[in-house]
């Protein structure tokens, strides 16, 4: 469970990050740290040095997962975007999928060590012909977007209407942005730093999310009405309640307000967490449960 605590805690810090600055080069980081951890959690000596080394694992995992697809959408053209995040998406899925039975498969002819010691060598392969093959700056869309402009049916224009729609809305909610009206009257904007970083709105964020993530997580074993859970409820719950106000007033906001709050992004949000959701339990507790009491030889 450490790595999911920790990537879902720290996991929009790190896009911000990426933001903010080089989203590459912490795409790079991310994986070297992930592939370090885990080649070394097949050696760990005990079981506190491999919580530790899993914890690791989340951090670089959370600074690859979201600089990943940024980097799709910004290296990329918009006519090949939906292909490269759809395939982004499903190899993650593929890889969720085939690692329960895979990996069952290798505890029990192997052992578990070798679950993270065999994906290095592979992970590295891929790791080389992703930078050799990786664009170094933005692909011109140009040339490679004209044909998917031009509207071919009925469809395609209501499709183009709808963009139109949804720019006139995007440049709405940029005119209330103090650095976009900075932009248009002509001023330089500085490069951020990291003085220029949201760290209070960071903090709220990943202590809050951390704190209800846990508390759900021992739930059964403590008990819903344990004083230590309620009390982890509690924090987390005015951590993010004063994540809302940090936020209003942060220059360089981990979540701008104006994103969550737009009824659109709002339901995409709920539909992902839902379907996040609903296939979680299937790859985590269906093969315990079929183990553990129907008795299959997983």
């Amino acid at each position: 469970i450490c790595p999911f605590l920790v990537g879902a805690a720290i996991v929009p810090i790190m896009g911000k990050l990426g933001d903010m600055f080089a989203r590459k080069t912490l795409w790079i980081v991310g994986f070297i740290v992930h592939v370090i951890a885990m080649g070394l959690s097949g050696i760990a000596g005990n079981i506190w040095v491999l919580i530790a080394l899993r914890v690791l694992q989340g951090i670089g995992g959370s600074m690859e997962q979201p600089n990943g697809f940024a980097l799709c959408v910004t290296l990329f053209p918009k006519s090949k975007r939906g292909l490269l995040t759809s395939l982004n998406t499903c190899s993650g899925s593929a890889g969720a999928g085939l690692g329960v039975a895979v990996g069952a498969w290798v505890v029990e002819k192997i052992g578990w060590r070798k679950i993270f010691i065999i994906p290095v060598p592979v992970v590295l392969v891929l790791f080389a012909v992703a930078m050799l093959t990786l664009p170094s700056k933005p692909i011109d869309s140009d040339k490679t977007d004209k044909a998917q402009d031009e509207p071919s049916s009925q469809g395609d224009v209501e499709m183009q209407d709808r963009e139109k729609a949804d720019g006139a809305v995007a440049d709405t909610v940029d005119k209330d942005d103090p650095n976009q009206q900075k932009q248009e009257s002509g001023e330089v904007k500085p490069k951020p730093t990291l003085k220029d970083f949201d760290w209070a709105g960071a903090f709220c964020m990943s202590f809050g999310i951390f704190f209800v993530m846990l508390a759900t997580n021992r739930g059964n074993t403590w008990g819903w009405t344990d004083w230590k859970l309620l009390s982890l409820f509690a924090i987390g719950g005015a951590l993010l309640v004063v994540l809302g106000f940090v936020e209003r007033k942060a220059e360089h906001p981990v979540v701008p307000l104006q994103l969550v709050c737009d009824k659109t992004l709002f339901l995409i949000i709920v539909a992902q967490w839902c379907q996040s959701m609903s296939w979680m339990p299937g790859i985590t507790l269906v093969p315990m449960f079929l183990q553990d009491f129907a008795g299959l030889p997983l």
